[in-house]
């Protein structure tokens, strides 16, 4: 793994980290801490990362993703588990066929749910 990659990894509480989608397909790099069991449920879960980066354009998620980080730090709990991005990839990493009928842009009703 490049040095790139084991720094992040090494700064984050996640198991794995997905990068972005090779040219609009629905494969990405998945970067997975050392002793990690990937489990269908963990590949699920960036599977799901993977479609949120496609139709937000790769870059419009990361910038939404830190932006949206950035806001819940300054309130109380766990940031990372807030991110409507991370609520939609938990509530349905167990649900291996989620993706067959996920609705595009369902993190977005995470959203309106979690900011009432």
């Amino acid at each position: 793994m490049c040095n790139f990659a084991k720094n992040i990894l090494s700064k984050c509480s996640s198991y794995a980290i997905g990068s972005c989608p090779f040219l609009a397909s629905t494969q990405s790099i998945l970067f997975v801490h050392r002793g990690v069991k990937l489990t269908p449920e963990l590949i699920n879960h960036e599977r799901i990362h993977t479609a949120q980066m496609l139709e937000m354009a790769v870059i419009g998620f990361y910038l939404w993703y830190i932006a949206e980080w950035l806001v819940r730090l300054l309130r109380r709990g766990d940031a990372y588990r807030a991110l409507s991005f991370e609520q939609e990839a938990y509530d349905h990493q167990h649900d291996l066929t989620y993706l067959k009928r996920r609705k595009p842009y369902a993190w977005l009703r995470k959203r309106e749910k979690n900011s009432r």
